[in-house]
């Protein structure tokens, strides 16, 4: 998301290169961290800043749906928020980086939330629910007075909290109560895009965990016990582990979150967009789907695999006709050609289908193939000779190093044969 910023301070005019009043379009996340470094210090607890960039992110997507007719969404001045991107540290990056996209939300409107410097002990009333007038025990301790308007968040108190060792989760629930944190790109666009650009922002960031749904690795504790409970056997919770550690190494724990096959959709369903109530496994998911042909799926759709009379697993089909899924034990969420697994049900979920249709979007057809028949035939053979010939793809009718390896080992193995008995010699 896009925040348009008018430039009056002769710093980021030089900044940005650009005239007194001109409007410079600033990402989402870059804008907190400009914020911060005109808010807060760089040597305040890293919960404390953090709590800062999610209420300077939540008033910045508050103001720009309160003026999408205007030329811009804020300024660059405390009549908004004090805006600094000249003077960023690496602090207020990683504060930004590590809550990327969140804001908060109040009865699923976006909080325009205000903080000032210190209260005196006790906030201010707002015009919302979630800015209460409340005695602040922590600004209390901050012992710095009245300085500002005094209503929501004390940075001060917020300090205190952070140096207490309180999580930003923690701060903010307790200057806007009833508020929740959710990802700024499902507010204020159709639900269809929104659940697009959540499939798209989780590829190549998360790790498969059966049961998982969407926590994040720094809130599990102990990541590798976590992961051992949940999975379903010690080889599935072993290759969680190792791909865990290897995606820890690319990214970043704070930037990870685990989910499994149906966890995907129902983070999104569930606890960003609010639209159900209740978890759902892949089957409960293809039950609140109207069926439709291969041909007829478009972006956003369901996709099933069934075992046994029930949906096992559940993809969804991407904005360019991939199919996004979390995959199962040793990976996460990836974008995949449609042939790369057996999909066998297809179904346009109840939460999405007006909009769906109302899109009228469909994805390019030769994404859509049709496994190899011939090639799922030799997967079937190749299985028959060797149970664990296939352990990931299985048949799916791609002809992929997997299958080719196991081809090459068949090949050995007939050799060895025909060595150990005599024939084909010369």
């Amino acid at each position: 998301m896009i925040i348009r910023v008018k430039i009056t301070r002769p710093e980021n005019r030089n900044y940005f290169d650009v005239t007194d009043g001109e409007i410079v379009h600033v990402d989402l996340d870059d804008y907190a961290a400009g914020v911060l470094a005109g808010e807060v210090y760089a040597s305040w607890p890293a919960e404390t800043l953090k709590a800062q960039a999610v209420a300077a992110r939540s008033f910045g997507v508050a103001k720009a749906r309160q003026r999408m007719n205007q030329t811009y969404d804020v300024d660059d001045t405390s009549s908004y928020q004090a805006f600094k991107p000249y003077n960023i540290r690496k602090e207020y990056t990683q504060a930004a980086m590590e809550t990327a996209g969140e804001i908060l939300v109040y009865d699923g409107e976006v909080a325009l939330v205000k903080y000032c410097a210190s209260n005196g002990g006790r906030t201010v009333s707002g015009s919302k629910p979630y800015l209460p007038e409340q005695d602040d025990p922590w600004d209390s301790v901050a012992n710095k007075g009245r300085n500002g308007h005094g209503i929501g968040m004390s940075q001060w108190g917020a300090k205190v909290m952070g140096d207490a060792e309180f999580s930003y989760e923690e701060i903010l629930a307790f200057y806007y109560p009833g508020t929740e944190i959710v990802q700024a790109s499902i507010i204020g666009t159709d639900i269809l895009d929104a659940w697009l650009n959540y499939l798209d922002a989780n590829i190549g960031r998360s790790v498969y965990v059966y049961g998982a749904q969407g926590q994040k690795a720094t809130e599990v504790g102990d990541v590798e016990a976590w992961i051992d409970r949940r999975s379903q056997t010690t080889e599935a919770a072993m290759r969680a582990w190792g791909y865990y550690q290897e995606k820890e190494a690319a990214i970043g724990a704070e930037n990870i979150r685990f989910f499994d096959c149906s966890g995907l959709a129902m983070y999104f369903f569930q606890n960003l967009a609010g639209i159900s109530e209740n978890d759902a496994s892949a089957n409960t998911l293809y039950g609140g789907c109207e069926p439709v042909a291969r041909e007829d799926l478009c972006p956003g759709d369901f996709v099933f695999i069934d075992t046994n009379g029930r949906k096992s697993h559940v993809g969804y089909v991407g904005r360019n006709g991939k199919i996004i899924e979390a995959r199962g034990s040793g990976y996460g969420v990836e974008a995949n050609d449609f042939s790369k697994r057996p999909w066998t049900h297809f179904g346009r979920h109840k939460w999405l289908k007006d909009a769906i249709e109302k899109s009228n979007i469909a994805p390019p057809a030769d994404e859509l193939e049709t496994p190899d028949v011939d090639v799922k035939r030799l997967q079937v053979y190749l299985l028959s000779a060797d149970i664990d010939a296939l352990p990931i793809s299985g048949v799916d009718g791609i002809y992929g190093s997997e299958t080719d390896n196991a081809v090459c080992s068949l090949i050995q193995r007939l050799e060895s044969v025909r060595e150990e008995f005599g024939y084909g010699d010369t």
